[in-house]
Order: structure tokens, then sequence, then C-alpha cells
């Protein structure tokens, strides 16, 4: 386990580099998005499972090929995932949804945990930046939501995030 966290370390610290300086590629090709995202919101959700998370996805529509990079989407939806996870008690839910408006892509990633406060909102997607203290006190480098952004931008798309304290918080991306 602390292996793969080191090596997620190690990962995440050059592709930080790489896209800060425009050496980071990616291979687009023709996929199913709604399967893409069901994958990863399953596999998560049957790992949170013993953790007290219900982890529920729901969606528009059944299938939605659109040109883009898999292990990207994959990795933005496992770096969403995990820390909706990091910040949900037991107890709590998380939801994945996917919709199409105007042929774009809207992904929501929503979660009942500790939320974020509002003034973190414009330094929230920056490298090296983290929203607060995780409630399950599990540590990250506040690489991941950098990494999010800049992968959602290669592929033309934005994120935003919707958090009340308390209450919870939604990333919405669209590709």
């Amino acid at each position: 386990k602390n292996a793969y966290r080191l090596l997620r370390l190690a990962n995440n610290l050059i592709d930080t580099t790489k896209l800060e300086t425009g050496n980071f590629s990616l291979n687009f090709y023709n996929y199913d998005i709604v399967t893409i995202i069901e994958d990863v919101t399953l596999t998560v959700a049957e790992y949170v499972y013993h953790k007290g998370i219900t982890v529920l996805f729901d969606t528009e529509i059944e299938e939605k090929v659109i040109l883009c990079d898999v292990d990207s989407m994959e990795r933005i939806m496992l770096n969403l995932l995990v820390n909706a996870v990091k910040y949900t008690p037991r107890g709590g839910e998380i939801m994945v949804k996917i919709s199409v408006e105007n042929q774009r892509v809207i992904v929501s990633v929503k979660d009942n945990g500790t939320g974020i406060e509002s003034n973190r909102f414009e330094t929230l997607f920056d490298n090296y930046t983290k929203s607060h203290e995780c409630i399950n006190h599990e540590q990250g480098t506040g690489t991941g939501l950098g990494i999010v952004k800049a992968l959602v931008e290669l592929h033309g798309g934005t994120i935003t995030v919707n958090s009340i304290l308390g209450q919870g918080a939604e990333f919405i991306f669209d590709i």
C-alpha cells in the first residue's frame, strides 16, 4: 500500500511538472464516456463500501461516444472520487451524475461531507494546495485537483466547484 502511495506521489509530481511545461501528451480516441465514468465509479464504490460510504451513479444517457484520452478521464474521476471519499464521513453519500447539454458532457461528483470554505475556491485548483484537513486524516500533496483541472482543460473543458462548509462539495466538469 505504501509503495503504491509513493508511486502515485512520484507520478503526480512528474505529471504536474509535465503539465506546467506543456510536455504532457494525450492519446485521443473515440470512447464511450459513460462507460469510462461508470466503470471508475463502480470500482471506487466497491472499495469504499467497507468505509460505510455509499456511491451512487446516475446518467441521463446510456452511451455517448466522444474524442478523449481514456487514461486521463479515469485519472480525473479517480482524483475527484478519492477526494470525495477523504472528506465524506461514515454513513455519507457520493453521487456521480452524467448529463449532456449543447453537445457537452457534464459530469458531477457530489458528496455530503465536510464541504469547502468559499474563500478557498480561488486557489483550490492550484498545485500543492489542500482544501482543509481531511476527516479521516489521510495525507495528500495537494496536486490532485491541479492535475484534474489541467486534464479537463486539455480536453477543451472547464471545472467548477460548489460547496457550503459542513454540507458537502460538488465538482462539475464538462468536456
